[in-house]
């Protein structure tokens, strides 16, 4: 038992800078699509066609945003 342990530690202790790594490059990568996210609705909620009753005026922009940014769901 005493063994096993040690020997999982020496298996692990490469692997722990490795994973802070991915972990840090993550969270980066997250808060650069969060960023992202906030600017393009920004971007939305200033154009006038945004609050339009008529499709015509606002569904062209939706269409192009859901072009240009595949992973906006609710567009």
């Amino acid at each position: 038992m005493w063994a096993s342990f040690h020997a999982a530690k020496i298996m692990r202790s490469p692997a722990k800078p490795n994973l802070e790594f991915k972990s840090d490059a993550l969270t980066e990568s997250i808060c650069r699509w969060e960023e992202m996210n906030v600017r393009l609705l920004h971007s939305i909620s200033q154009d006038p066609s945004t609050f339009s009753i008529n499709a015509s005026k606002y569904l062209p922009l939706l269409v192009g945003i859901n072009r240009s940014y595949s992973h906006r769901y609710l567009a």
